[in-house]
């Protein structure tokens, strides 16, 4: 679908985000941080339900594809400091296995 592919390609927007933004940021720093921001979108359903984006001037189209982006955004900033802790647990040598 439209939407998957669109949240695929924004994936990957945030790890650039990520790599070129938020690689010096602390873990505490970065998850606090994200966690409030999807916290913060995560009201965008009540925004959808309760019709204020209609009210806005914002068509249920475009809303429901702008906060599925900023969440797929979100969540690769969530997802990337696991992956770098592991990264860094994973003895030398031993990456594909």
């Amino acid at each position: 679908s439209v939407l998957g592919v669109i949240s695929a390609l924004c994936a990957l927007a945030g790890v650039w985000t990520y790599q070129h933004y938020a690689s010096d940021w602390t873990y505490r720093r970065l998850l606090l941080t994200t966690n409030v921001l999807a916290s913060l979108f995560s009201l965008s359903d009540v925004i959808l339900f309760t019709r204020l984006n209609v009210k806005w001037g914002l068509p249920d189209h475009g809303f429901v594809l702008g906060s599925s982006v900023l969440s797929s955004v979100i969540g690769q900033w969530m997802w990337m400091p696991g992956v770098v802790i592991l990264s860094q647990l994973c003895p030398h040598g031993m990456e594909a296995t």
